[in-house]
């Protein structure tokens, strides 16, 4: 029997509790997902209203990750488990789940005058981007599309072309929920969070199929990334905006940060980014 833990995360007093929750395998033989239980393990008991963009900086041993809606960066030191926040006032009101339409771009900051130029327009929501291990590949999610795409990507000049699907969510039956973010480990394949369906799905860019489902305890995971000395541990976060309180006493855990292990599988180094005479954050 296959077997996977995920570790919750939170950020108060330290305490271990155990929550029910699923893994599932799609079986190339088979047109459905077969369930496979394991437990979660929670650290303590500290939510975020909307927590996303995890990153992982390997040379502090540090993840980062923001609270969107409280305007909220924080970090945690992986080995101390000591929290700090900074808080930052970046966003305008927004309503409800609904974002306008093909209102939106997607924009690069290149050397040495990091002007923001247009790489692609019209867009919904620009979600998860990672490469593909030798960088020819750009993938990307417009979240509204409920696509997963890829553009061949050129490294020196960072121009993107040929514009290809390699997964519509729909097609799995996900109707009611979005790709969000997304990461990509040291065999090609990408992960993504599905947010509105509480999922993390694993996803074979060659031959554009769901491989693996990760399901959790809530229904708002919005992005992922790899974290860890040996970057074997995945990170999930996750939301509570806009939840009803009859919801959230069903999903107490929204919100929360959650920790995937024994995936099977690890992540990749990130690229930083150079930016010239940057204050130390």
């Amino acid at each position: 029997m296959l077997y996977r833990a995920i570790t919750v995360l939170f950020l108060s007093t330290f305490y271990i509790k155990f929550v029910s929750c699923k893994f599932s395998t799609l079986y190339p033989e088979e047109k459905y997902l077969r369930d496979i239980s394991y437990n979660v393990f929670a650290y303590t008991n500290l939510t975020f209203t909307h927590a996303e963009s995890p990153v992982w900086d390997s040379e502090t041993n540090k993840l980062y990750w923001v609270d969107v809606l409280n305007q909220d960066v924080h970090v945690l030191d992986y080995f101390t488990w000591r929290h700090t926040t900074k808080h930052i006032r970046t966003k305008g009101p927004q309503r409800g789940d609904k974002v306008a339409q093909d209102e939106a771009a997607l924009y690069s900051l290149e050397q040495p005058w990091y002007t923001a130029r247009v790489k692609l327009k019209p867009v919904t929501i620009s979600n998860g981007l990672v490469w593909a291990l030798n960088d020819s590949v750009m993938y990307y999610i417009d979240s509204e599309t409920r696509k997963i795409e890829a553009f061949d990507f050129e490294v020196k000049t960072g121009h993107i072309s040929n514009r290809r699907t390699i997964l519509n969510i729909k097609e799995y039956g996900y109707n009611k929920a979005i790709p969000d973010g997304m990461t990509i480990d040291k065999d090609g394949l990408l992960w993504v969070a599905l947010m509105f369906e509480g999922s993390v799905i694993r996803i074979d860019p060659e031959s554009r199929t769901i491989i693996e489902k990760y399901k959790l305890p809530v229904s708002r995971t919005t992005s992922v990334t790899w974290a860890g000395p040996q970057l074997n541990h995945l990170i999930v976060t996750t939301s509570r905006r806009n939840i009803s309180p009859d919801e959230l006493s069903r999903e107490p855990l929204s919100g929360a940060i959650f920790i995937l292990h024994q995936t099977g599988t690890r992540g990749v180094p990130i690229y930083k980014f150079a930016f010239d005479n940057a204050d130390c954050y």
